[in-house]
């Protein structure tokens, strides 16, 4: 202010020497805009019937209006912020633009069937590993002939972190355990899985070796904790002790975890496995302390196999994680609307979450990822290579 550029006291104009502000931070609402493509037309000057137009660059969607920027925006507000379809049609015309919500459920099913290649290739990396995690949730589809929801099923399958950081869901229509049979029909290694009679066909085979989750015991012990605290309370101290072992072991080569293990670790299981079994006879059955002796029993073999080696993990919360995304998006899209839509939705999800999984910023990924794929689908040199990753991962009006 003028009054300010004057000293109080001699009435002198002040210097001016430093200048002191402070830092606001403003929003810019996002913009579409288009971009026109130019492609160079020849004809023939001699007989005036030829005419040649260049091939147009290969995308996401063959001849669609949607640039891979757009294209990831969409695919990261709805897998990667659960933004509904029908809400994003409403953010799109407050500002100014309208995309309806059946252009955006065309855009990324298309966006899908060319992402299926990427999908298919990690799925291939994850069966190629030691490790594989999994585990399921339900989703509601709408079933148009019932006039109602049935019940579908989204698993996920998380490879070995070390070897292969990427997180692949799978869509199946009902709510049955043919999904990860077929998935793991022929994979050989280490699954690590809750008590599920699901996978008991897998481990009867041979290659398949159960790995049971730490957490998932604990936690029986843990609701008993009320009604049976002495006994209760005495397990979880044996959980405590292994899963401080654990954490002061995680930045360890494995090979050293793996000798740490059956140093420390081994000798305190035995110890909880001997009072398990004194525990068995005395407590009442059908209660909850009963249960999850149990439970520690019959899963006790393939519990401590993961002190087998370095690589294997006390539980399997990883796989628990990633269904987070889907039950918090369930709780805002409510329901597929069929079952090309569930195939769409765990292939888009499964790039989003492998970008997260991988400290990567999922847009921009996605956005690199979307302006690469359709050159790769062009190069046929490639395609054998993938042939047999995407034999069982095709659509067919929707379906797969």
């Amino acid at each position: 202010r003028e009054d300010q550029k004057h000293c109080p006291k001699c009435g002198a104009v002040l210097t001016i020497s430093v200048v002191e502000g402070k830092l606001c931070w403003a929003y810019q609402p996002a913009e579409i805009f288009g971009i026109q493509h130019l492609y160079e037309k020849g004809f023939c000057n001699c007989c005036h019937e030829h005419v040649e137009v260049a091939d147009s660059p290969p995308s996401m969607i063959e001849k669609g209006a949607a640039d891979a920027s757009l294209l990831s925006h969409l695919t990261t507000s709805k897998q990667g912020d659960h933004l509904p379809l029908y809400r994003y049609e409403e953010i799109s015309l407050r500002n100014g633009w309208w995309i309806p919500r059946s252009t955006q459920a065309g855009w990324l099913c298309q966006t899908a069937v060319t992402a299926v290649i990427l999908y298919a290739w990690m799925a291939s990396r994850i069966l190629q590993g030691k490790l594989i995690g999994t585990d399921a949730t339900g989703v509601p589809v709408l079933d148009p002939g019932a006039g109602q929801v049935r019940k579908g099923t989204i698993w996920t399958y998380c490879g070995q972190r070390e070897v292969c950081p990427f997180l692949v869901y799978d869509y199946w229509p009902t709510g049955e355990g043919e999904a990860p049979r077929r998935f793991l029909r022929d994979y050989e290694g280490y699954l690590q899985a809750d008590a599920a009679s699901v996978f008991d066909q897998l481990y009867l085979q041979g290659p398949v070796l159960e790995v049971a989750c730490g957490a998932h015991m604990r936690r029986y012990f843990y609701k008993a904790r009320h009604s049976s605290p002495r006994e209760a309370h005495r397990a979880l101290g044996y959980f405590r002790q292994l899963y401080l072992l654990e954490r002061e072991l995680s930045d360890v080569p494995n090979d050293e975890r793996c000798r740490q293990r059956r140093l420390w670790a081994l000798p305190l299981l035995e110890e909880f496995k001997r009072w398990l079994d004194e525990l068995a006879p005395t407590v009442v059955p059908k209660t909850e302390i009963a249960s999850a002796v149990n439970y520690a029993l019959n899963q006790w073999e393939a519990f401590v196999r993961y002190c087998d080696q370095g690589w294997l993990m006390i539980d399997n919360t990883r796989s628990e994680r990633a269904l987070r995304p889907i039950a918090i998006g369930r709780s805002n899209w409510m329901f597929f609307g069929s079952d090309g839509g569930g195939h769409t939705g765990a292939i888009l999800y499964s790039l989003v979450a492998s970008s997260k999984a991988n400290r990567v910023h999922p847009y921009h990924y996605l956005k690199d990822v979307y302006e690469r794929l359709p050159m790769i689908r062009e190069h046929a040199s490639l395609l054998p290579l993938l042939q047999k990753a995407c034999q069982e991962i095709r659509f067919t009006d929707g379906t797969r």
